[in-house]
Formats: C-alpha cells, sequence, structure tokens
C-alpha cells in the first residue's frame, strides 16, 4: 500500500498484522479525509466465536471487540 502514492495520500495505516508465512500485511486503514475505516480481520470474532481455540478471549480481546463496535456506532 506505502508503495502505491494515490492510496498512501487517502488512506492511514492504523494496524498490520503477519500471516502463517511471515508476510506483513495492512489490516486496518482509515481515510485522511472520509468517513472510511476499513478492516482485514474480524473485530467481532473474540466475543461471538468460541469454536477455534486461537481466538482469545481476554478482557483485552473483548475490549477492542467493543471498542471497534463503539466506534461504527458513534455519533460525530
Amino acid at each position: 500500500m506505502q508503495a502505491n502514492q494515490e492510496l498512501a495520500k487517502f488512506f492511514k495505516i492504523l494496524t498490520t498484522s503477519v500471516d502463517e508465512y511471515n508476510k506483513v500485511y495492512v489490516s486496518t486503514v482509515q481515510a485522511y479525509n472520509y468517513p472510511v475505516t476499513a478492516f482485514q480481520w474480524h473485530p467481532e470474532k473474540n466475543a461471538f466465536e468460541w469454536g477455534p481455540k486461537a481466538i482469545p478471549h481476554t478482557e483485552d480481546a473483548i475490549r477492542v471487540t467493543q471498542q471497534a463496535a463503539n466506534f461504527f456506532i458513534r455519533y460525530d
């Protein structure tokens, strides 16, 4: 994303992650001048998906879920 000047001017990188091959990818972005935020992950998983053991259910993990939900329903 940083190599593409148009994307880099439009979006601010908020988070990155590492895949199973140790390759870094952009996982959350936010537009500088528009109300656009994009996730490449599932913020609801920690609170609502209880099958796989790899999904953490710690207090911090649940707080991230709640903060993401609050972000989307906030009123400006």
